[in-house]
């Protein structure tokens, strides 16, 4: 995946070749910068991935609140607290991942 744009109620996240995932507000300032591919926003937490480990952020002040190791990434759905995490794998097989102690 070269590009990727994933547009939120409040916060754009953009990401280049090569580059980190870029927090943008809708007035395209820039927010952050946060490590790695996007592949999941909602309105209070960001899914990114790098070098085989996916990486939740809080979008309140862009804490890691939890990562996991993944190498093999499709499909990623986060619950709207954060506390659930939905992977598929490129080729099939769904992993269901939960976290305890997410403020």
């Amino acid at each position: 995946m070269d590009r990727s744009l994933i547009p939120s109620e409040k916060y754009i996240f953009w990401h280049e070749a090569f580059e980190n995932t870029h927090v943008l507000a809708w007035n395209l300032s820039e927010v952050g910068e946060l490590p790695g591919f996007p592949y999941f926003a909602n309105e209070n937490f960001v899914v990114t991935g790098k070098d085989g480990v996916l990486h939740c952020y809080s979008l309140k002040d862009l804490h890691e609140v939890w990562n996991v190791e993944r190498n093999d990434i499709g499909y990623v759905k986060l619950s709207d607290d954060g506390k659930v995490l939905l992977v598929s794998g490129e080729t099939g097989g769904f992993y269901l991942y939960t976290a305890v102690n997410i403020l």
